[in-house]
């Protein structure tokens, strides 16, 4: 039997809570006073793209809650979201003990924005855990999404 020398895990669910998730939407919403339904119709039509890297942080807010004027900043609503975000304690250690043992690869999987990712990675210090492996989510059927997957994996860790 072949021996695992790879493992690839999660952030967002796994080893800190989601980034955003209809859960950190609506908690944002109610905080910063907007009506949610209107934002999310506009979230589902552009939230593959943004996660994609296609649209950045900033752009993805222009068109979801700033195409009208709102009494709030786009920095406000990142910070709202920033501070949504929590570790699992248990998971980051048990992550923690398997690069320490030195028998594994570690990668992460991710398919939030850019920014927030970058913002996960640097607030919790996860940047040693693994190669920060930004992995968007394609509109292929899963044998391409893997393959597509895979050589994004492949080059950044031929990048490191």
């Amino acid at each position: 039997m072949p021996h695992i020398t790879t493992l690839f895990f999660d952030l967002g669910g796994v080893c800190l809570s989601n980034g955003w998730d209809h859960e950190q939407r609506q908690t944002v919403a109610q905080k910063l006073g907007f009506d949610y339904e209107p934002f999310d119709s506009r979230h589902r039509q552009v939230v593959d793209a943004m996660e994609r890297g296609q649209l950045t942080l900033e752009d993805y807010l222009n068109w979801t809650l700033f195409y009208e004027p709102r009494p709030f900043t786009i920095e406000d609503v990142i910070r709202e979201t920033q501070q949504l975000s929590t570790p699992f304690s248990e998971t980051l250690e048990l992550v923690k003990a398997l690069r320490n043992s030195g028998r594994y690869l570690l990668a992460t999987i991710n398919n939030e924005s850019r920014e927030l990712n970058e913002y996960r990675i640097q607030r919790f210090e996860l940047r040693d855990l693994s190669p920060a492996v930004y992995l968007p989510d394609q509109p292929a059927g899963a044998a391409e999404r893997v393959r597509a997957w895979a050589a994004v994996i492949r080059r950044e860790l031929e990048s490191r």
